[in-house]
This record gives C-alpha cells, sequence and structure tokens, in this order.
C-alpha cells in the first residue's frame, strides 16, 4: 500500500513467492504418493505403515530417481 507508514524500527524485504515446484521434498511425496500409494485400499494403519515403509526403501534403492525427481538447473 503506498500509504503505508513504516516506522523507522522495521526493516522491509521483498520476498519471492512460494514456487513449491522449484522444493525437491515437494517434488518426492507426490511421485511416492502416485507411484507407490495410490489406487490401494488398506485394511488399517499397520497396512498403511508398512505400504510407506516398502515405497520408501524401494525410492531409496534408486538414487537415480531420486535425483531425477527432485534436481533442478
Amino acid at each position: 500500500a503506498k500509504d503505508l507508514k513504516v516506522s523507522k524500527n522495521i526493516s522491509l524485504l521483498h520476498l519471492r513467492l512460494y514456487s513449491p515446484e522449484l522444493n525437491p521434498q515437494k517434488q518426492i511425496w507426490p511421485y511416492f504418493k502416485d507411484n507407490f500409494l495410490s489406487n490401494r485400499v488398506f485394511k488399517g494403519t499397520e497396512e498403511i505403515v508398512g505400504a510407506c515403509y516398502d515405497a520408501s526403501n524401494k525410492l531409496a534403492s534408486d538414487p537415480i530417481k531420486i535425483q531425477s525427481i527432485a534436481h533442478r538447473n
């Protein structure tokens, strides 16, 4: 706002817009979910946790895949 009066003990910083598509961690979860956990019906929490454990082991065993998902120029 042009009429905003900023006190002398406050510094305003220009921040870039939030871009989740540039955050590598935000890219891993959709891949994880879409490729290992979607379109399934789980009988309970233990089955969900087991599926997550298995999926994380599969993904962790393929560092090239992780790099391809998370790498940005």
